[in-house]
């Protein structure tokens, strides 16, 4: 089931229901889950799982509380430092929702156009209503390091970390028994990701992860992905292949991020940043710096609560890149995050002077000026 175009995954068992990923507006969740109920004729939700914490797909985890809620270790923590509901997070729903009006009114009323986005438009009002008022970050209480194994009423749930890809915390979660794979948002269609591909992903991880998949079941999977159409097991075979080509161009790479990450984990953030200046400035040694991969170790750190390690990244990543626009546009949030407003503001300035067109600069500014 898919609305705000996030696919909702539902399983029968004579155990109970197991729900995986919810919906990021609770009261748009509600409706889901009365449809769930009603086809399956019971209303016992025994297990839901979330492939990843964004809000998107664990918004709604708080219509479930007498059910057991199950993430990769690292998610809980995620969660709680990403609130859908901060000033920081509501600012997109809300700019959408402006966006999609405005877009609305250059449309011929009554047209096939026009109500869809019109319904789109209702559907992201409540969303933000929802969040505004009433939402309640719920975040899962059952976690695993590597993987999950729930034999339940006949039905086996395999639940696989892939490691390092769209978020620290993906999971695949495969059922043999459905020939089910449903896979968050590692993979938005059947020709690309849901994140870059380079020394950051741990893409060896992944591929050992499809691999057993396909070894274990030789029959036609039916693969769901976060947001977009069903998948076959053809595509999903086809993007690993294709995911094993990209990643293969950084096999004999030096990434200074990965490094730096490195660093931080084995001897802390002082370490990290005196020697990791070293590499900036030194030329003997191949290392190569990547603003991408820079902005996902921030965002990492930061997801994993160390935020005042992520604000050290990202000035480490505004000397290495003094002409980025997205450098400027990280350290502004990262700023936002330590408390430091005026800061948050001088950079996300110098990042819509450097691209005009950044219009999450421009929409943070308006609401950081009003605060």
């Amino acid at each position: 089931m898919n609305l705000l175009e996030v696919n909702v995954t539902a399983i029968n068992s004579r155990s109970g229901i197991i729900l995986i990923d919810t919906n990021r507006s609770p009261r748009l969740m509600a409706v889901l889950k009365k449809i769930i109920e009603k086809e399956f004729g019971q209303s016992d939700f025994r297990y839901v799982i979330n492939t990843h914490g964004h809000s998107d797909h664990s918004g709604g985890n708080q219509l479930f509380p007498d059910s057991i809620i199950i993430a990769q270790q690292n998610c809980p923590e995620y969660v709680r430092q990403n609130p859908a509901n901060s000033s920081y997070g509501l600012w997109y729903p809300r700019n959408h929702l402006t966006e999609l009006t405005t877009q609305l009114g250059g449309m011929k009323k009554g047209s096939p156009g026009y109500q869809k986005l019109q319904a789109e438009i209702n559907a992201r009002q409540i969303l933000l209503e929802d969040l505004e008022n009433g939402y309640r970050v719920t975040v899962p209480e059952k976690t695993f390091r590597d993987s999950l194994i729930i034999e339940t009423a006949g039905l086996t749930l395999k639940l696989l970390y892939v490691g390092n890809a769209h978020t620290n915390h993906d999971i695949v979660v495969f059922i043999p028994e459905e020939k089910l794979v449903v896979t968050g948002d590692l993979f938005n269609d059947q020709n690309s990701f849901g994140f870059s591909i380079n020394k950051m992903v741990d893409a060896e991880r992944l591929i050992r992860v499809i691999d057993k998949i396909f070894q274990e079941n030789r029959e036609e999977l039916l693969i769901i992905p976060g947001h977009d159409e069903l998948l076959t097991s053809n595509d999903l075979f086809n993007l690993r292949n294709l995911l094993q080509e990209r990643y293969s161009e950084f096999a004999d790479r030096n990434s200074a991020a990965v490094t730096l990450e490195k660093m931080i984990e084995e001897n802390g953030m002082e370490f990290a940043l005196k020697n990791g200046r070293k590499l900036l400035h030194e030329t003997e040694r191949d290392y190569y710096w990547s603003e991408d991969e820079l902005s996902i170790l921030q965002q990492r750190l930061q997801g994993s609560g160390k935020i005042a390690a992520g604000l050290e990244v990202c000035k480490l990543a505004v000397e290495a890149f003094p002409n980025s626009a997205l450098a400027y546009d990280n350290l502004g949030g990262a700023y936002i995050r330590t408390g430091e407003i005026q800061l948050a503001i001088e950079s996300y300035d110098r990042s819509l002077h450097l691209a005009p067109y950044n219009r999450n600069a421009e929409e943070i500014l308006k609401i950081l000026r009003q605060q």
